[in-house]
C-alpha cells in the first residue's frame, strides 16, 4: 500500500527508470529545468500509446512503488468513459504521480521526446520536455500554476 509521504522525486524517477519506463519528464519539476523552481505536489510523466512493452515495464514499476490509484474524491481524476489513455493518478510510496498519455497542448510522444533533453534531476539521469512543449502544455492547461509557470519559461531566456 503507498505511503502519502514527502514527495521525492529521485525515489519515483529511479523505480521509473530501472523498470526500463520509456518516459518524459514534464511539469512543473520539468519546468525547475528550464526555469525557477518551484514547490509541487507530484512528478507528472508523459508515456507514449500503444506500447505494450512500456504498459508492462510501467505496471511492473507501479507494484514497486506500491500505487494506488487516485479517485477524484482522493485528488486524482475520473478518466472519461471509453478513453483508452486516460491520464492517471497515483499514491505511491515515494509521493504522487501523474502518468499522461496524451497531456492537452501536447505533440505525439515521438515528437516531444526527440525534442527533449537529456538531464540529472534529484541524481535520476532522465528525459525532460523542452520549453517550448512544455509552454504548449501549460497553456493549454489553463490552470494560475501553468500561467505562473509560462511567466517562468518565457521570460528566462537561458
Amino acid at each position: 500500500m503507498a505511503d502519502e509521504g514527502a514527495l521525492n522525486p529521485a525515489g519515483l524517477l529511479g523505480v521509473l527508470s530501472e523498470c526500463g519506463v520509456d518516459f518524459v519528464v514534464i511539469g512543473a519539476l520539468a519546468v525547475g529545468v528550464h526555469a525557477e523552481v518551484r514547490a509541487t505536489g507530484d512528478v507528472d510523466v508523459m508515456v507514449p500509446i500503444g506500447d505494450e512493452a512500456n504498459r508492462r515495464a510501467l505496471r511492473d514499476a507501479l507494484q514497486q512503488l506500491g500505487a494506488v490509484l487516485l479517485s477524484s474524491e482522493q485528488g486524482g481524476v475520473d478518466p472519461a468513459a471509453g478513453e483508452e489513455y486516460p491520464t492517471v493518478m497515483f499514491a505511491t510510496r515515494y509521493g504522487k504521480l501523474d502518468i499522461l498519455y496524451r497531456p492537452d497542448g501536447s505533440d505525439s510522444y515521438p515528437k516531444v521526446k526527440r525534442r527533449s533533453l537529456q538531464t540529472t534531476i534529484n541524481s535520476q539521469r532522465v528525459h525532460v520536455a523542452g520549453k517550448d512543449d512544455l509552454i504548449r502544455m501549460k497553456l493549454a492547461a489553463g490552470r494560475t500554476d501553468d500561467l505562473r509557470d509560462v511567466a517562468n519559461l518565457t521570460s528566462s531566456e537561458q
